[in-house]
């Protein structure tokens, strides 16, 4: 009967022992609400970078979600506590874009205008003996559709060499004079960063 008594009295105070022990220390971090001012550019193609400017976002690309127009954006190439990078994605829609960061939603920072991708489909040298001989100074017709027109936003280059003169710029046809010094190869135009590349073209041999 001893040995019971004094079994029993150890497990009692096993127990009250375990229930004054302390529970574990969890912590709880609160995080402050991200803030957007800016957001740039306000259109763009599919595929492009938009940047965002705040405050309070932290630094990791994992916390943070962009939507344009209620499409989620599959990649966030950077993040700062006052500005993110971000790629329009290929399934975006023309609207409001959203932003999470962490557990605070702003569903509308700013709005954002989806263009649609030019297309080059043609490069043809005008008044040459053929269509795809072009020496310095001739004349080159480049035609497609959704071509931007703002000059600052559209360059031109024959095989690397860059067009000094752009005649003109329409929604269907760039008009072009051939630069001095440019080697045989491929005709480019660039669009606010989207490279097309269009048919070869070449000068007359001499």
């Amino acid at each position: 009967m001893k040995n019971i008594f004094f079994a029993s009295l150890f497990i009692v105070c096993l127990l009250i022992m375990a229930g004054c022990e302390k529970g574990p220390d969890f912590k709880v971090y609160t995080y402050p609400a991200q803030s957007a001012s800016a957001m740039t550019p306000g259109a763009g193609f599919a595929g492009s970078d938009v940047t965002i400017r705040g405050k309070n976002f932290g630094n990791l690309t994992q916390a943070v979600k962009v939507y344009f127009g209620g499409v989620k954006a599959d990649t966030v190439r950077s993040c700062t506590d006052s500005v993110i990078v971000v790629k329009v994605p290929l399934n975006a829609l023309s609207g409001n874009v959203g932003l999470q960061v962490w557990t605070t939603v702003n569903d509308s920072i700013g709005v954002f205008t989806v263009l649609p991708l030019p297309v080059l489909t043609s490069v043809v040298s005008k008044g040459s003996i053929a269509p795809n001989i072009a020496d310095p100074g001739d004349t080159v017709l480049l035609r497609g559709s959704h071509f931007l027109t703002d000059p600052s936003k559209v360059s031109v280059d024959f095989n690397g060499t860059a067009v000094t003169n752009i005649v003109s710029l329409l929604d269907t046809l760039i008009t072009v004079i051939t630069p001095s010094g440019y080697s045989a190869g491929n005709v480019h135009v660039t669009f606010n960063g989207l490279k097309l590349t269009g048919s070869a073209l070449a000068p007359a041999l001499p």
